[in-house]
């Protein structure tokens, strides 16, 4: 199969110790914002929906007397759904 035997030896071994086949997850870096603090953040956006990204970040740092970045909360407001958007130009329905 072309896999090297100390790959299907330590598949077995943590079979084994475990039960499964699959390795645990590995512990990560800790997030930045915590709940609460992403709670503020979608209130922020939420009351002005047409704030630039640096004005949501400075507010967010204010309230929280934190130093993000404005990729970080850029990240953070794409995991939670929310992103940037154009409006469409519509033609009009009658004309003038």
């Amino acid at each position: 199969l072309g896999i090297p035997t100390s790959t299907v030896n330590n598949t077995i071994k943590r079979y084994k110790k475990t039960g499964s086949a699959i390795p645990e997850k590995r512990p990560s870096r800790p997030k930045i914002l915590n709940q609460c603090n992403k709670q503020t953040l979608q209130r922020i956006v939420r009351n002005n929906q047409f704030a630039l990204l640096s004005d949501i970040t400075s507010r967010l740092n204010s309230s929280n007397d934190t130093t993000l970045h404005n990729n970080t909360v850029r990240k953070y407001l794409h995991d939670e759904g929310l992103g940037s958007y154009v409006a469409l130009k519509k033609s009009l329905l009658t004309q003038k």
